[in-house]
């Protein structure tokens, strides 16, 4: 028998609970906030001091100190700041700007020193938006301290002290360790690059001038971030450092302390553990929360089936008609997509010339991918798929005398008798549906294939 098409309708009841129980575990949970510590600034105090000869070096043990406090706290994942800057520099766009941005930097020093000085200016202007556009500021902190001390060194120029001393500000807001050699530059530029520490260690207990709302959106979005850690020291001693917190999501600091520094440079570790405590206890945490659907389309299933066959060709004269009892697994994989698996036994029932000698009894498993998708309670689904259909030897009658007096009754013409052999048959499948979920772990099926 060669089956051209078969036409179901199922009505399914489905007792199967969800299954994916790593899903069902984190609900509820703490989502862990990333957070990532930068390298510690040391502020001078003393206008004086920056014109030491020897530049002071960077100090990177209180933030791998803290860095590794806070990776002990299971509401946190904390990153350092080479891992942040890799993920800022992995897109050729960032590779593209950091390149345009060194050579407008060039070009404007250049117009600077053929006396173009207003030139140089817009030049530094347009470079210095490419700078925080994609923060390469944060990325390469150098580059930016040199365009900010030529800005400023333009500015003075220019009579524009008051924007000077900002753009000198900055400078050492990037690089605090920079020092000068006393004498290189002009007696105006040497002022306001002391004025400039003056006015950037009255700016730093307010807040990090780095720190604008569209600096910390970028560094959300870019380097996978919810918070911010800044470290900053003052003046020679720095016996204590000044820690804050910035919420990436608000774009605001949301706690800040002052922690003693110990004699062998790292931060005392009771006040520091006091400080991470409380900031732990404060912040409010998101939780995991999946709707109804999301549970819904993750979760695995065991359902029982009852339904009704057909065969559009089949050896009897007329259609006859099944009944299946089956059971079907699936597994969601993805929002919209499912693997399933479907074994069914078919029994027939007598068909109208009453052709079938006996009951046909058949075995038939499905196998595909569902995708689906959802509105309120009720999910609808298109399942393609391959079938098989195990069919056993049966006999089938045409005429009456085989039916009433046997095949072996000389008024029953061999002809009119078909034994069909066993085979096992192999076709495509594609099926329709809709479930209805009145509960979580209870639905409703209709389906088509």
């Amino acid at each position: 028998m060669k089956k051209a098409l078969q036409s179901t309708v199922l009505i399914l009841l489905l007792l199967g609970a969800p299954k994916a129980k790593a899903t069902e575990k984190s609900e509820g949970q703490i989502i862990p906030k990333r957070i990532a510590v930068m390298p510690m600034r040391t502020i001078p105090t003393n206008p004086e001091a920056i014109f030491d000869a020897a530049p002071m070096k960077a100090d990177k043990t209180i933030s791998r100190q803290i860095a590794l406090n806070l990776s002990k706290e299971p509401e946190l994942t904390s990153f350092s700041w080479s891992e942040v800057k890799h993920r800022l520099k992995s897109t050729k766009a960032f590779s593209d700007a950091l390149s345009l941005t060194k050579e407008t930097l060039e070009l404007g020093i250049d117009q600077y020193r053929n006396l173009r000085v207003k030139d140089a200016v817009r030049t530094l202007e347009r470079a210095r938006k490419l700078l925080h556009k994609k923060l390469i500021d944060f990325y390469d902190p150098k580059m930016a301290a040199d365009l900010y001390l030529q800005m400023g060194i333009c500015l003075v120029e220019l009579e524009k002290l008051d924007e000077a001393r900002l753009a000198f500000a900055r400078m050492f807001f990037y690089e605090p360790t920079r020092r000068f050699e006393r004498g290189f530059y002009t007696r105006r530029v040497e002022e306001t690059l002391g004025s400039a520490i003056t006015d950037l260690n009255a700016v730093i207990p307010i807040g990090d001038p780095g720190m604008e709302t569209n600096f910390l959106r970028n560094l959300k979005t870019r380097g996978q971030l919810d918070q911010l850690v800044t470290l900053v020291a003052r003046g020679n001693t720095n016996t204590e450092v000044e820690l804050r917190i910035y919420d990436l999501n608000r774009t605001i600091a949301t706690h800040s302390q002052k922690i003693s520094r110990r004699v062998e440079g790292r931060l005392d570790e009771e006040q520091l553990g006091r400080f991470i405590s409380r900031y732990i206890a404060c912040e409010v945490f998101d939780r995991v929360t999946q709707s109804a659907y999301q549970k819904r389309y993750r979760s695995g299933f065991i359902e029982t089936h009852v339904g009704y066959h057909t065969y559009a060709r089949t050896p009897t004269r007329d259609i006859f008609h099944s009944l299946s009892v089956g059971i079907r697994a699936a597994k969601g994989v993805a929002r919209n997509v499912a693997f399933y698996g479907d074994l069914a036994i078919l029994s027939s029932f007598q068909d109208r010339h009453r052709d079938l000698a006996n009951r046909l009894v058949s075995l038939r498993a499905i196998t595909g991918v569902e995708y689906r998708t959802n509105w309120r309670r009720f999910t609808f689904f298109f399942s393609p798929g391959v079938e098989a259909n195990l069919v056993p030897t049966f006999t089938v009658y045409t005429h009456a005398n085989c039916k009433f007096f046997g095949a072996e009754h000389p008024l029953c013409n061999p002809n009119n008798i078909k034994e069909m052999k066993s085979e096992l048959l192999f076709g495509l499948h594609a099926g329709v549906g809709l479930r209805y979920h009145p509960t979580r772990n209870v639905f409703f099926s209709l389906r088509i294939s």
